[in-house]
């Protein structure tokens, strides 16, 4: 990395920092940073694992590197993708802050939101800083702080982290009759034995667990072969219903058109 210009992350705390949140927050600085390398087609320069170079004493100063993928030349500015890529994560926090109802990520990107966010929750004096060192000019401009999130603005981001986490794990019962279903994953073993996952693109494109309202249709639809195909890869008319969970919506199958089941090569032609 070109030493001129170093993205840092700074974390101030008045006495300790749990080592438990400090751990949550690499981790799932990680995460984003993983999305952050597909979303912007890296992936054929960049690992998406985020390293670590240095880590300074006193308030933490954190300092990130990007490790090449093979034998690609270091072409692009290191620093220039990690700025971008702290600007990303710093984009979200302050959306999340003012805008939440304009937020729609993921329960996965929220959860990681909140764990990059639990470091300035954790302590009132608590502060993280997106930062950028040069060594040149004035000490003024040689420290440009990107963005800084203190307990204050942490807190409310936090509550509104919560409210779309609980968002997600309600749901309105939506019931539909004789529409199409098909396994998404389906792996059936002593350990996880009811690890069944499918979709019904007339309810929603996001696949959940399903249950059974009765013995017949879970043995039609998971232990019987039809039209000389295993069951995992046909698809179902059914009579669906999703419904609230211990965590998460689920799928309740309560009838199964046997007379409409049928094989498709791809989900693409599925009405």
């Amino acid at each position: 990395m070109n030493e001129i210009r170093r993205p840092m992350i700074e974390l101030k705390y008045s006495e300790s920092v749990s080592a438990k949140d400090l751990g949550t927050y690499f981790n799932c600085l990680n995460n984003e940073f993983k999305t952050f390398i597909k979303d912007n087609n890296y992936q054929d320069i960049f690992s998406d694992q985020l390293a670590i170079k240095e880590i300074k004493p006193g308030s933490i100063e954190i300092f990130p590197v990007l490790e090449y993928v093979g034998a690609v030349l270091p072409l692009i500015d290191q620093a220039n993708v990690i700025i971008d890529f702290f600007n990303s994560i710093s984009a979200g926090l302050r959306l999340l802050e003012q805008s939440p109802d304009k937020v729609d990520y993921s329960q996965k990107k929220l959860s990681n939101y909140k764990g990059l966010n639990g470091l300035s929750v954790a302590g009132d004096n608590n502060v993280i800083n997106y930062t950028i060192i040069n060594n040149y000019g004035t000490p003024d401009e040689q420290r440009k702080t990107l963005a800084s999130f203190d307990n204050t603005k942490s807190q409310k981001i936090e509550k509104h982290i919560n409210e779309k986490l609980l968002e997600g794990k309600k749901v309105d019962n939506t019931i539909a009759q004789t529409v199409v279903f098909y396994w998404d994953t389906a792996r059936f073993n002593k350990s996880k034995p009811f690890n069944y996952k499918g979709i019904c693109r007339k309810i929603s494109p996001n696949p959940y667990n399903v249950i059974f309202d009765d013995e017949k249709v879970k043995n039609y639809m998971t232990r019987e072969s039809h039209l000389d195909k295993p069951w995992q890869d046909l698809c179902y008319v059914v009579d669906i219903e999703l419904t609230e969970g211990k965590s998460k919506p689920v799928y309740k199958i309560t009838k199964v058109y046997e007379d409409q089941t049928f094989f498709q090569e791809t989900e693409d032609n599925e009405n």
